[in-house]
């Protein structure tokens, strides 16, 4: 999820037509679920 974040964050900075006008394509870059819990690996037996 970590790797997403940044990419999402780095598509917002960019300037190009293509964008759209949905939330995550524009600045200031906003989590779009702030409040879920961080992801983790599943427990080993």
């Amino acid at each position: 999820m970590q790797h997403s974040v940044e990419l999402a964050k780095i598509y917002a900075e960019l300037r190009h037509n293509a964008k759209g006008s949905w939330r995550g394509a524009k600045l200031p870059f906003q989590l779009p679920c702030p409040d879920r819990p961080q992801l983790s690996a599943p427990k080993k037996d």
